[in-house]
């Protein structure tokens, strides 16, 4: 058997055409205002009111490139019980890779920000579809919201344009190493 190699490429002529970003740390440290830096025509799904650290940012160009989508997790003044925030964001997600477009709004780069508080959203909706609200999570319920996470992510990775998730940061201590990790928060 005779296999045909490829020539080697120089790295400066390879451009992908899109990056996927996972960014965590703690609250301040600048992730929100990294996204924002990315590019032109930038969608923020804005689930921790991180678009107010790019409108007071003077380091932050093209801001009338950037547009956000605020996820609330329920509808004000409303006594509103089904948890909005996981729908939205998987809505708008959804829209933009079946259309390209969120509105008139084409974007090259979406921002899930935070990947911490739609992991939340996720478990109230998951909790509230369950009818086990104020519960502890069941095994199932874990299993539907893993699901249901992972779907998000792959919605956001599949579509051929960037997209950054930030995330807040947490550390776990393996007791009998005594390692310690730091990791993106999410439930579960």
């Amino acid at each position: 058997m005779k296999i045909s190699l490829p020539d080697a490429t120089p790295i400066d002529s390879y451009m992908p055409s899109s990056m996927n970003i996972l960014a965590y740390g703690r609250s301040g440290t600048g992730k929100t205002e990294f996204a924002a830096t990315f590019g032109e025509d930038i969608l923020f799904i804005d689930a921790d009111k991180g678009i107010l650290t790019v409108k007071s940012s003077p380091r932050i160009q093209h801001k009338d490139k950037i547009f956000f989508v605020p996820i609330k997790d329920k509808i004000d003044g409303n006594k509103m019980s089904n948890p909005l925030g996981f729908i939205t964001i998987k809505a708008v997600l959804d829209q933009v890779k079946q259309t390209g477009k969120y509105g008139d709004f084409t974007p090259k780069t979406i921002v899930l920000d935070t990947l911490t508080s739609c992991g939340a959203f996720c478990m109230k909706h998951v909790l509230y579809s369950a009818g086990h609200v104020g519960q502890q999570p069941t095994q199932p319920d874990w299993g539907t919201f893993r699901r249901a996470l992972i779907d998000i992510l792959e919605t956001g990775l599949a579509m051929d344009i960037n997209f950054i998730c930030l995330a807040h940061e947490q550390y776990i201590k393996d007791e009998l190493s005594g390692r310690t990790w730091c990791l993106p928060m999410v439930n579960g």
